[in-house]
């Protein structure tokens, strides 16, 4: 299979280990959203398009705007420092008027290659945040009711409610979804999804104060500028930016929080907002760099030296796309591949032997091991399902490793029942088929240990039927001892370790018949 360009860049294993981590939270703007249809037909506006074509169909609808702020907004929108259309518009543009000179530079001609490719989306350049809150702010001082009509139709959506984008982040199952979109693009994900979680807008003190205090237990969707479906809570005039610092406190505490205490995933986000801004500075301000990690996915084309100080000094990490059509293909990758965190636990839950270190090694493991994601376990318990498989497989055969196969069986009991987790009926399964097939008593012994926590009304004949089995003189060495390698002949150790297996089947049988049963 042929290796993808992001394969190769470390940094999409980092951005696997932070969603492994089980603490990730998204933080996403209107690029992931241009692709949805308005109530007016027309894609999702970014923050520019938005404020360009409320001004135009004020002006289609013959309303009055004076002289000095007509000329204010116009002079905002196209400010030379700050224009909306990117050198690779302006070659496309003159690309529809076949009025291309023929002495292009071989780096224009290449771009016009990939354009007609379609290896490559125009990217729009970022306008900043400060001139564009100024034309909201005189937009709506010109007709507040048909502002705020025409800002709901242009982030209303309809039709498809989501994209491949919005679903891969509602599969990657962060703790979180920090947005700087109007659009309830984020909400249909994860109600698609099944996700159980709380929306939030900065006005909500109560909702966020008890957010903070209870530790993000519950996924949250944080509409960092209002939602469309509260129109007096969106953040877009100088009023409103100010009132998340003034009014809103909290807000910030919130923000700070999750800079500080959470790795972030930024999508479709421009990083030129200025309520974000604000927040990395004083960041910066107070702790003089970067505490977290974050990961930052956008097109090479926006490659520039800004990143270079944004890393340094914000702690962002960028993974460069070829194709923002790839960036889906990206996120599902990060529910699939391991990333060096998961691979050292895989190491590390058979490091060791019985020895006092190694007991400590594999102990710190499992307790990594039970923090991590669901979208980690599931990769974790994919994988040890296969090496158990193959090592039950290899009995009684010299290359068996009854030490790491006991390990493995022990570490995936930690996977069974994990939170939202819809595969635990399959794990309880898996560790079952341990019990009934493997002639290991070390093994099987590991095997009911983890079954405590995971049993019901319906296992007590099974619990019956092992130890009935498992009293059997000759269960754990079917064939003669002479036939068997060395480490597999008998010992006092093993004897006891069947011993064990038939106690521990008495003493599941006593809970079953506690939990589930009067008499």
């Amino acid at each position: 299979m042929k290796t993808r360009y992001w394969e190769t860049d470390k940094n999409f294993y980092e951005l696997c280990d932070m969603v492994a981590k089980g603490n990730l939270v998204c933080l996403t703007g209107s690029g992931i959203s241009k692709k949805l249809k308005n109530v007016t037909g027309d894609n999702l506006p970014d923050w520019y398009q938005l404020m360009t074509r409320i001004y135009e169909k004020m002006k289609e609808k013959g309303t009055t705007i004076v002289k000095e702020k007509e000329e204010i907004i116009t002079d905002l929108l196209s400010m030379e420092e700050n224009k909306a259309l990117t050198k690779l518009e302006c070659i496309l543009e003159l690309l529809k008027n076949e009025t291309i000179d023929s002495n292009l530079s071989g780096e224009d001609k290449d771009t016009i290659n990939e354009v007609l490719n379609k290896k490559l989306l125009p990217v729009r350049a970022a306008t900043k945040g400060d001139e564009l809150t100024g034309v909201a702010t005189l937009l709506r001082s010109i007709d507040q009711n048909l502002f705020d009509q025409m800002l709901r139709d242009l982030v209303t959506i309809q039709g498809e409610k989501t994209t491949n984008t919005h679903r891969a982040i509602a599969a990657l199952k962060p703790i979180g979804i920090m947005t700087y979109n109007y659009d309830t693009a984020h909400e249909e994900a994860w109600n698609e999804e099944g996700t159980a979680y709380g929306c939030y807008i900065p006005s909500d003190k109560d909702k966020i104060c008890g957010l903070l205090r209870d530790g993000f237990k519950k996924p949250f969707i944080l509409k960092a500028h209002g939602t469309v479906d509260d129109i007096k809570s969106l953040v877009i005039t100088n009023e409103s930016y100010a009132d998340l610092f003034t009014k809103y406190s909290y807000y910030k505490s919130l923000v700070q929080d999750i800079l500080m205490n959470h790795p972030l995933l930024i999508v479709g986000f421009g990083m030129s907002d200025p309520d974000f801004d604000r927040i990395i500075q004083d960041l910066f301000t107070t702790f003089g760099g970067p505490i977290q990690k974050h990961m930052v996915i956008t097109h090479k084309s926006s490659r520039s030296k800004r990143d270079i100080l944004y890393e340094t000094n914000y702690g962002f990490r960028y993974l460069y796309v070829e194709d923002f059509e790839d960036i889906p293909e990206i996120l599902k990758d990060c529910t699939k591949v391991p990333g060096p965190y998961i691979n050292k636990i895989m190491e590390d839950i058979v490091a060791g032997g019985e020895n006092t270190k190694g007991v400590e090694i594999r102990s710190e493991a499992h307790i990594r091991l039970k923090n991590l994601s669901d979208v980690a376990k599931r990769i974790i318990a994919d994988d040890l399902e296969i090496k158990i498989q193959d090592n039950m497989a290899l009995f009684p055969n010299d290359s068996y490793r009854s030490f790491d196969l006991s390990e493995y069986v022990y570490s995936y009991g930690f996977l069974i029942g994990s939170s939202a987790d819809q595969y635990g009926s399959r794990k309880k399964f898996m560790i079952e088929k341990v019990i009934e097939k493997s002639r290991d008593p070390k093994v099987v012994c590991h095997a009911l240990y983890r079954m405590a926590d995971h049993l019901n009304e319906d296992d007590l004949q099974t619990i019956r039927h092992w130890r009935e089995i498992f009293e059997q003189e000759n269960y754990f060495c079917e064939k003669n001892y002479i036939d068997m390698p060395v480490m597999y002949q008998r010992t006092d150790g093993e004897m006891e370790s069947k011993i064990r297996n038939v106690i521990y089947c008495m003493f599941l049988e006593a809970m079953v018949r506690s939990k589930f049963y009067k008499n």
